[in-house]
């Protein structure tokens, strides 16, 4: 199946189905593909196929029993438990599909405790930081390392010993500015401006974790993720309404 369509709820609507009608069945739909954890682009593809499923099911239905109201309770009865489908939606993801939404889905996701996104966080700074901190130290060298061998052999000794420190660290931008930026994302990405905004400070935020030392990298790539990850949601809900 291709990418969502935009024109999906005209064409329904072309067809003769109600507004809140439409809007009552893709709620429906939207209860089972919103806990799946999966890349935006598979669950796009799900909620076209589900919301097509279902749809048909109504138009079933209200030919059956010419009650609109009566023919949306069947076809929700026929369609099954949303949490259910969801659990079978989950199990259908590819394995690589679900690889990279851990990565792409960096922000808070429903149901997700502040353990669990912590340490997620957690596994992805020390990740970043473990492949960039000899990287920052071959770009660097010994150059800006002040001191004899000894004293700049312990600094780097340090350096890397302290990689585990910083990636912990982060679980306090985990707890604290993750939710907060989950909260105010969404509606600076709903303007123009504001995603602007988001993206321009991304890239400042990333540009200055690449020249700061090499623990800051890992924070400011996070963000940047975490900021894709809320324009990428704007939009996908976007597509919905």
């Amino acid at each position: 199946m291709g990418e969502f369509c935009p024109n999906h709820q005209r064409n329904h609507e072309d067809a003769g189905m109600d507004h809140v009608i439409l809007l009552e069945l893709k709620r429906v739909v939207e209860r089972a593909v919103r806990p799946v954890r999966a890349t935006l682009g598979r669950k796009r593809q799900m909620r076209e196929e589900l919301l097509a499923h279902l749809a048909a099911i109504f138009e079933e239905e209200a030919d059956r029993l010419g009650d609109e109201q009566a023919a949306l309770r069947q076809a929700q009865q026929r369609f099954g438990d949303p949490m259910e489908l969801a659990g079978q939606l989950q199990q259908a993801v590819p394995r690589w599909d679900r690889r990279r939404a851990i990565f792409e889905n960096m922000g808070c996701q429903p149901g997700e405790s502040a353990w669990h996104l912590a340490g997620k966080h957690f596994l992805t700074v020390l990740l970043i930081c473990a492949i960039w901190t000899p990287i920052w130290l071959l770009l660097h060298g010994n150059a800006e390392i002040p001191g004899p061998p000894e004293s700049q052999r312990l600094y780097v000794m340090v350096l890397i010993g302290c990689v585990p420190l910083m990636a912990l660290f982060n679980v306090f931008f985990s707890v604290l500015v993750a939710p907060l930026l989950d909260k105010i994302g969404p509606r600076l990405a709903s303007k123009r401006r504001g995603r602007v905004l988001l993206a321009g400070l991304s890239v400042l935020v990333v540009f200055s974790g690449v020249v700061l030392p090499p623990y800051w990298i890992g924070t400011a790539i996070l963000f940047a993720l975490i900021v894709r990850q809320t324009i990428k949601q704007w939009r996908y809900d976007v597509d919905w309404v």
